[in-house]
């Protein structure tokens, strides 16, 4: 099982996540758990924002009715992992899995 589809079995309220390569905000990988159209967009700016600043190793953002954990990978810091919740979601869950999935750990 790889690293997304833990994020989402792991944290059942996960929207949708997504490996973001930093340099040219390209997806590489993408697992989306809902059939809103803005949701993509939401994770390549999260990632865009993690870009711009690159002494962050993790961040979260929030807007009005989600939140967006940004995580980077551990052996590669120009990859990030970017999942995108509800604001009913249970932060301190999302932000661990996300980072524990990011730094390369297998559940």
């Amino acid at each position: 099982m790889n690293q997304l589809d833990q994020l989402t079995e792991l944290a059942a309220d996960c929207l949708g996540a997504a490996w973001v390569d930093t340099r040219t905000g390209q997806v590489l990988e993408q697992r989306l758990c809902s059939d809103d159209p803005a949701l993509l967009p939401a994770l390549q700016s999260a990632a865009a924002v993690v870009s711009e600043r690159s002494h962050l190793s993790q961040l979260v953002l929030f807007h009005e009715a989600k939140f967006e954990v940004v995580a980077r990978a551990g052996q590669d810091p120009k990859r990030v992992l970017v999942a995108s919740f509800p604001t009913s979601a249970n932060l301190g869950l999302a932000v661990n899995v996300a980072r524990f999935l990011a730094a390369g750990g297998q559940s």
